[in-house]
């Protein structure tokens, strides 16, 4: 058992609240026994870190200060798994890319809504916020380990899939929406949109229609639109 907040596995691994730290040892912390257990099927779980007893491989027992220490929550669940960074390897038919997401909720929502709606990868730039951030995992529900992932100029990455129609949202384009089997839907900032650079190389555009509101969260908007486009 490791009661003490001073230990040397837990001072590091306490490190991983940090994105630098994360982004250095390619390892990150999920909170509770669902995600964990999603992190198990997905062969990305490396340790379990509990005050309680569990049938994992690898298990610690901590006391309940390590794992205050080691939580990102003001009520922290008694079970931390430390996991590794993996991306799967396949082709996506559906793709999802984020311009400069900047709400660890909403994008923890997109990626659960790209795996519930068929959209298996995401192009991320590289101003959005950590894809590994405990907010954003949180919100996934698990999600995060069913979806492949990129990081860059989002240009680029979404220049490495050339027989993919780009779909974009905004109120200001006239080239309405029109279906394709290899899909790449673009969602932007919440403050500011899609940048002009990428409505430009733009297929086709996707405009929500509402009754009585004036714009809807990126996140609800781009769930009902994923909804709506997938074939």
């Amino acid at each position: 058992m490791i009661d003490s907040v001073n230990n040397k596995k837990i001072k590091e691994y306490a490190k991983l609240k940090q994105k630098k730290y994360r982004k250095q040892s390619n390892k990150f912390l999920v909170e509770g026994y669902n995600i964990v257990e999603e992190a198990l099927k997905a062969n990305c779980l490396l340790e379990v870190m509990t005050t309680e007893t569990y049938d994992f491989d690898n298990v610690t027992i901590v006391s309940e200060d390590v794992i205050r220490k080691l939580s990102t929550t003001e009520t922290p669940q008694p079970i931390i798994g430390v996991c590794i960074q993996k991306d799967p390897n396949f082709i996506p038919d559906k793709i999802l890319a984020l311009d400069g997401i900047n709400d660890p909720g909403n994008l923890g929502t997109l990626i659960r809504s790209a795996v519930a709606f068929g959209f298996n990868r995401i192009l991320l730039s590289s101003d959005t916020v950590d894809i590994f951030n405990p907010k954003v995992i949180r919100a996934t529900q698990g999600a995060i380990f069913k979806i492949s992932y990129e990081i860059g100029d989002l240009i680029e990455l979404i220049r490495n899939y050339p027989n993919y129609k780009v779909i974009t949202t905004s109120l200001n384009v006239r080239h309405s929406y029109t279906k394709s089997d290899k899909q790449i839907l673009v969602l932007g900032n919440e403050s500011n949109g899609v940048s002009d650079e990428l409505l430009a190389i733009a297929d086709s555009n996707y405009l929500v229609h509402t009754d009585s509101v004036e714009s809807l969260n990126v996140a609800v908007a781009g769930s009902i639109i994923m909804n709506n486009i997938r074939v």
